[in-house]
């Protein structure tokens, strides 16, 4: 699993660098073409900052905003890949139908995988029902 297939599904940034393949083993041949090497370092993640407004009940969340990015603190990263280039929607939506792969519910419910032809013909009333 590479780090952009992670970013992909939206898992927390974390957890992906945990699910990275040792690159040090492989062979330059084998590496995914489009992506370069981030060197090992220190890294910054997390937040101080607080939902002083309760800004969360704008949105309907139970829990304040920030809570659970605290504290800010500095992490080791090990050297990891990483994709050249952002990847589109088109073809995040590709990589999900092509592999099968995880969807956020909202993302089923909104017509995110419908063909393209669907949607260039069909009015707002048959898409809401698709």
């Amino acid at each position: 699993m590479t780090l952009s297939h992670c970013i992909r599904s939206l898992l927390p940034a974390l957890t992906c660098l945990l699910l990275l393949p040792d690159f040090s083993q492989a062979s330059a041949s084998s590496r995914h073409d489009g992506m370069i090497l981030i060197p090992a370092g220190t890294a910054i993640i997390g937040s101080d900052l607080v939902d002083k407004d309760n800004e969360s009940r704008d949105y309907g969340l139970s829990k304040p905003l920030y809570l659970d990015e605290h504290p800010r603190h500095k992490i080791d990263l090990a050297a990891f890949y990483i994709d050249r280039y952002e990847v589109t929607n088109q073809q995040y939506r590709d990589f999900v139908i092509a592999n099968n792969y995880w969807l956020p519910p909202q993302w089923k419910n909104n017509g995110y995988l419908l063909d393209r032809h669907i949607l260039e013909q069909a009015n707002t009333a048959t898409i809401r029902r698709l």
